[in-house]
Formats: C-alpha cells, sequence, structure tokens
C-alpha cells in the first residue's frame, strides 16, 4: 500500500513538473517544493524497498516449530531457512527420538537435537525433544523419526514421525 502511495505521489509531482514547464506560471517557489517533495518521495521509495529486502532476509531465516500433529504432511521452506520438530519424549522409560532417514542431506541439514526437561520436579515426567534443520538448497527431502529403546533390536518403535519438506 506505502508503495503505491510513493509511486502516486512521483506521478503527481512529475505531472505538476509537466504543467510548470509548459508555461502555466509555476513559481520558483513552487518548482522547488515540488522538486523537494519528489526526492523526498525516492528516498521513501528506496527506503521502502530495503525494508521489503530485509523483511526477505527475515522470513528466510524464520524458524518454524512443526509438532507430532504435523506427521505425514509436507511443509513448505525457503533456502536458507530452517525449522524445528518438537516431539514429546520421556528418556525415563529409556525411549528416545533416533532420526531414522533423511532421504536428500544435500537439501536437507540436521543441525541440532536437543532434550527439553520438564517444568516440573515430578520424577520421571517427560519433556521435549528438538530437531532443528536447515534447508540447504531446492528439493524435496523426507525425514522419519522412530520413538525407541536404542537397545531394543528388531522391535517396532513406539512412534513414528515421518515429515516430507520442499524447500523452495
Amino acid at each position: 500500500m506505502k508503495g503505491k502511495l510513493v509511486i502516486g505521489m512521483v506521478l503527481l509531482l512529475v505531472s505538476s513538473l509537466v504543467l510548470g514547464a509548459c508555461g502555466t506560471g509555476v513559481s520558483q517557489e513552487d518548482y522547488d517544493a515540488v522538486v523537494a517533495d519528489r526526492d523526498a518521495a525516492r528516498s521513501d521509495l528506496s527506503e521502502a524497498q530495503t525494508q521489503i529486502g530485509s523483511l526477505q532476509e527475515d522470513y528466510n531465516a524464520v524458524v518454524a516449530a512443526i509438532d507430532a500433529s504435523y506427521t505425514g504432511k509436507e511443509v513448505e521452506v525457503a533456502v536458507g531457512g530452517s525449522f524445528t520438530v518438537i516431539l514429546e519424549s520421556n528418556p525415563t522409560t529409556g525411549f528416545m527420538w533416533e532420526l531414522a532417514r533423511n532421504t536428500d542431506e544435500a537439501v536437507l541439514e540436521l543441525v541440532d537435537q536437543e532434550f527439553i526437561a520438564p517444568e516440573t520436579a515430578l520424577i520421571g515426567a517427560g519433556g521435549k525433544e528438538l530437531w532443528t534443520f536447515k534447508a540447504l538448497k531446492k528439493g524435496t527431502s523426507e525425514i522419519s523419526m522412530e520413538y525407541r529403546r536404542p537397545w531394543e533390536q528388531g522391535v517396532q518403535p513406539a512412534e513414528t514421525f515421518v515429515l516430507t519438506v520442499l524447500v523452495k
């Protein structure tokens, strides 16, 4: 909206300049005021373009939070952006989340994994595991995670989480 207003102001100012040049008797003072307004509008436009560029950078760096309700779904992430998968976890039971598969590590990279303890003093209370991924280049990757006890071989996981990530 601001961009349209700035463009409109510039057009109005240019029209005033053209009419002034046609001999309508615009004073030097009025002409100087129009030129000053034009220059201010150009400055506002330049500032707006800079802000748009900054917003694009912020968009690319957004960290989106994704929970278990996203399993089986597809999400879009900008190149350079990142997102965090947040899953309930209780290591006191021996269970923990494992990254079972990332189909294209050139597209999507795991950059961090951490456990956040519960905000309670109750013994055995569960917390959350946070898995942060970064989008490296355009493409598609599917991540699959399994909630299991690492020492139990040949046992189906208690839970699974699957997410398809489209990097644009």
